[in-house]
């Protein structure tokens, strides 16, 4: 478990726009504040990743998702409620973030977590992160922070090395505006 001071310092340097590596609720990851479009942009220079690619941004309640999506469809409320794995909902109308953290038409991808040390971080941080893989572009992602390569790990202003509920990717599901939806990642 990390420590309060460990948090504390963690929650400073997502306030002052740093980028850290962590263990999310389901693989190694790079999360910054996801307001901060400067903050963004060193993710997408760490990982050496073209800005059209999109991250996903995590939320640590439903009430903090509904400050960010203007249209939440009722299916989307019922998988959140139900599913027993991490699950990413790409929502096609997302509101009150910087551009440079939504996808080329316009969706973004946000996963409400309810466990573990990111839960805690974005509860103390009250704002959502953005959480995106911590491998370059194109190279496998490494499970945990310990396997991150070298060049990734000196890039970012914090690491936390925590070995919790690290197993694979989110399942993604995305929602068109008229409410219907696909599995893209199962």
């Amino acid at each position: 478990m990390i420590e309060k001071q460990e948090m504390d310092k963690a929650v400073a340097v997502l306030r002052s726009g740093g980028v850290i590596l962590c263990p999310s609720d389901t693989i190694a990851s790079l999360s910054c504040d996801a307001c901060n479009a400067t903050a963004i942009l060193k993710i997408f220079d760490i990982k050496q990743r073209p800005p059209q690619k999109s991250m996903i941004m995590l939320v640590s309640s439903i009430t903090m998702l509904e400050a960010y999506v203007a249209h939440i469809p009722e299916a989307a409320y019922q998988i959140i409620e139900v599913s027993d794995t991490p699950t990413t909902i790409v929502y096609p109308n997302p509101r009150n973030l910087p551009k440079e953290l939504l996808a080329e038409d316009g969706s973004l991808g946000i996963r409400v977590v309810n466990i573990g040390f990111i839960k805690s971080i974005i509860d103390r941080f009250r704002k959502p992160i953005v959480s995106t893989s911590a491998n370059l572009s194109g190279k496998p992602a490494p499970i945990r922070v310990s396997e991150t390569e070298l060049l990734i790990s000196q890039s970012v202003d914090m690491v936390i090395d925590l070995d919790e509920f690290l197993t694979k990717p989110s399942s993604i599901i995305k929602f068109n505006s008229d409410d219907s939806f696909r599995i893209i990642r199962k």
